[in-house]
C-alpha cells in the first residue's frame, strides 16, 4: 500500500444530486480514476455485494477475500484500499452519512453490521433485487429531498432485512431508544477525543454519567466496557498510523498523546501481543 492516506469524500457526477448511488459493478469500474492505486480513508459508507468472482480489499489492518454471496461493508474513515485485480462482478452502494436521520435505525444497524459478511442464496437474491429497485429509483424525476427520502426507506428496508439475519451480529439493537442514543453520543464523544482523552471520566462528565453507569451503557450495547472501547480506538488508529504512515514510534505516541512512547508500545503489546516496531514490519512485509 502507498503511505499517502487520501481522504475521499461522497462525490458522485455533478448532475447527480442525491445522497446515495447505487450502481452495477460494471459501472463503478469506469467511474474509478488513479486514487484507486492509493490508501484511501473513506468519508462516506461504501457497501460491495459480490455476484461473482473474488474481492480483495484492505480495510484497516485486515485484508478481506471475498466471494460470490459475500458483501464488504467500509464505514467512515476507515481506510482500505483496493486490489490491484477489480475482476469480480455484482453491486455497489455509496451514501453519504447526511442521508442517515440523527439516532436512526439505520444508523445503529450499520454500526453493528461486521465488515464482511456472507449472505445465503435467499438473502443474497432480495437484497440484489432491492438494489435493482433502488438503482431504478435513483433516475426518477422528482424533487431531490423527496427522491433522497424514498431511497433513505428503502435503505432502511434492506439494512433490516440484513438485520433479521441475526447471525450477521456480534450482539442485538436494543430497543431502549433514550439508551442507544447515549450510546450514540459516547461514540461520538470518542471519535472526536481518543487521541488526547483516554480515561473514561473525561466522556462520563461530558454526558454527565457516572463512570459505573457509562460502563454499564457499553456493556448492555456492545457487551463491552467503556474502558476497553476507548482502548480499542487508541490501538486502532494506532494500526492505521503504523501501516498506512512512515511516522516514527515516537511521533505515533505523540500524536495520541501518550506522555511516554514506553507506555505507548506497553499497551499496543497487551493488545495485539507484538510491539508496534514488530507489527509495521510485518503488515509491511505483507503488503500486496
Amino acid at each position: 500500500m502507498s503511505n499517502a492516506v487520501i481522504p475521499i469524500s461522497f462525490d458522485p457526477p455533478a448532475s447527480y444530486l442525491l445522497d446515495i448511488e447505487v450502481l452495477p459493478m460494471a459501472v463503478f469500474k469506469h467511474r474509478l480514476n488513479d486514487t484507486v492505486a492509493h490508501t484511501q480513508r473513506a468519508l462516506f459508507y461504501m457497501m460491495f455485494v459480490v455476484t461473482k468472482g473474488d474481492l480483495i480489499h484492505a480495510v484497516d489492518s485486515a485484508t478481506h477475500h471475498c466471494h460470490a454471496h459475500d458483501c464488504l461493508l467500509i464505514k467512515p474513515n476507515q481506510i482500505h484500499q483496493f486490489s490491484n485485480s477489480l475482476d469480480w462482478d455484482g453491486w455497489v452502494l455509496l451514501f453519504s452519512p447526511n442521508l442517515l436521520l440523527s439516532h436512526s435505525k439505520e444508523e445503529e444497524i450499520l454500526y453493528q453490521l461486521p465488515t464482511s459478511f456472507s449472505l445465503n442464496a435467499p438473502l443474497l437474491n432480495a437484497c440484489i433485487n432491492h438494489l435493482r429497485t433502488m438503482s431504478d429509483d435513483t433516475h426518477l424525476n422528482g424533487h431531490r429531498t423527496e427522491v433522497n427520502t424514498l431511497l433513505r426507506h428503502q435503505l432502511n428496508a434492506l439494512l433490516v432485512r440484513l438485520r433479521l439475519a441475526d447471525e450477521l451480529f456480534a450482539f442485538k439493537v436494543d430497543a431502549d431508544e433514550i439508551r442507544a442514543a447515549r450510546f450514540k453520543r459516547f461514540r461520538l464523544l470518542l471519535e472526536s477525543h481518543f487521541e488526547t482523552e483516554h480515561q473514561i471520566g473525561f466522556y462520563a462528565d461530558q454526558m454527565g454519567l457516572s463512570h459505573k453507569t457509562l460502563n454499564r451503557l457499553c456493556l448492555q450495547m456492545v457487551n463491552a466496557s467503556a474502558k476497553s472501547l476507548i482502548t480499542d480506538r487508541l490501538v486502532l488508529e494506532a494500526k492505521r498510523l503504523l501501516v498506512h504512515t512512515t511516522l516514527p514510534i515516537q511521533s505515533i505516541g505523540d500524536v495520541l498523546s501518550f506522555d511516554e512512547v514506553s507506555n505507548f508500545v506497553k499497551l499496543f503489546k497487551k493488545h495485539t501481543q507484538s510491539t508496534p516496531k514488530q507489527f509495521r514490519i510485518q503488515h509491511n512485509s505483507t503488503r500486496p
